[in-house]
């Protein structure tokens, strides 16, 4: 599917003509949805826009999902990305799958797991049956109050047929930038940084693979490549066993992209003792003086964990750490 190309000035005046934008906002204005608040998607569950708040689109960041009807390119879901007008990210946001060096196809189509919309968050999930009896699905959040936006695909496969079933899993997340942004990686860390002109300055927003490894190496498995002759950014994933997961943040606070950030795994126990992916996993990220924490259940049974002093049965959790409050949840998902 192709889309015409927004530039920063076409941004600033009016929506380019079939833009992703345009027809999310004409589907959802048609429906009489409130498509201000911080999530909406229409009836279909086609289209998914996020915004921070912000009813005008010069201000803020405001974000459009379509997600393909079509099987057969259901894994190319096209997004545009916006902050203070300016297009951040504009293309397919590709989602490939490879399990056993095999290339893995949807056998159907996305499905609604969960939603909820609210004053301080949006959280959707999506997934979608593959190949091999898998599944893919799709996590995207949006932590209004702390301009941070995840992005989290996990492949797993049915729990009768999780039990000896190990292969080589790989996942590799695919994000598209407009030709008048320029990407940087530094030498050390894994991590992009988008930027509108030359200055240090200038930098728009901050790109982290949070289940590879913070610093670069050799030959690594787990890594972000930036492709600046395609304008692409590229996350791989790869690990032995039966579920992986994948997860993009990415940071719009302009303050916070001048300071110090890093990332790390966290230990979570169940039953005293430590599980490992194939059960749940946890990053945390300090972004200057703040503190991000990310859990995922990866288990499809309910069970009892604790990450950082806070015991939870969630599904999912996104919270923010202090030494004060320890870890308080702002997204916190239950399975039910």
């Amino acid at each position: 599917m192709n889309h015409e190309v927004i530039h920063a000035s076409d941004a600033k005046g009016a929506l380019a003509h079939n833009s992703l934008r345009q027809r999310a906002l004409e589907r959802l204005e048609r429906e009489g949805a409130d498509h201000e608040a911080t999530g909406c998607v229409d009836r279909a569950q086609e289209y998914l826009t996020l915004c921070d708040g912000h009813s005008d689109p010069m201000r803020g960041m405001h974000t459009f999902f379509q997600f393909p009807q079509n099987p057969e390119n259901a894994l190319d879901v096209p997004w545009e990305c916006y902050v203070d007008g300016q297009t951040l990210f504009q293309g397919a946001l590709n989602a490939t799958v490879t399990v056993a060096h095999k290339s893995l196809q949807p056998v159907g189509k996305w499905r609604t797991i969960c939603q909820d919309f609210c004053r301080d968050y949006a959280f959707y999930e999506r997934a979608i049956q593959l190949q091999q009896e898998r599944q893919l699905s799709r996590r995207i959040v949006l932590a209004r109050n702390e301009a941070i936006l995840l992005v989290v695909d996990e492949l797993s496969r049915p729990r009768i047929m999780r039990e000896n079933h190990q292969r080589d899993l790989k996942l590799t997340m695919t994000l598209e930038y407009p030709r008048e942004l320029r990407a940087e990686q530094s030498s050390e860390f894994q991590e992009a940084l988008l930027l509108a002109g030359p200055e240090p300055t200038d930098a728009l927003a901050r790109v982290f693979p949070l289940m590879a490894q913070e610093r670069r190496a050799d030959n690594q498995r787990d890594a972000l490549t930036i492709m600046p002759r395609r304008r692409i950014i590229q996350i791989n994933r790869e690990r032995r066993g039966v579920t992986a997961l994948s997860v993009l943040m990415i940071d719009f606070n302009a303050r916070r992209l001048k300071r110090p950030y890093t990332w790390r795994p966290l230990a979570v126990g169940q039953d005293m003792r430590l599980v490992n992916e194939e059960e749940a996993v946890a990053r945390i990220a300090q972004l200057g003086v703040e503190q991000y924490v990310l859990y995922a259940s990866t288990s499809t049974r309910v069970a009892t964990r604790s990450v950082l002093g806070l015991h939870t049965v969630s599904d999912f959790l996104f919270g923010k750490f202090t030494a004060s409050r320890a870890l308080t949840p702002i997204v916190d998902v239950s399975i039910d």
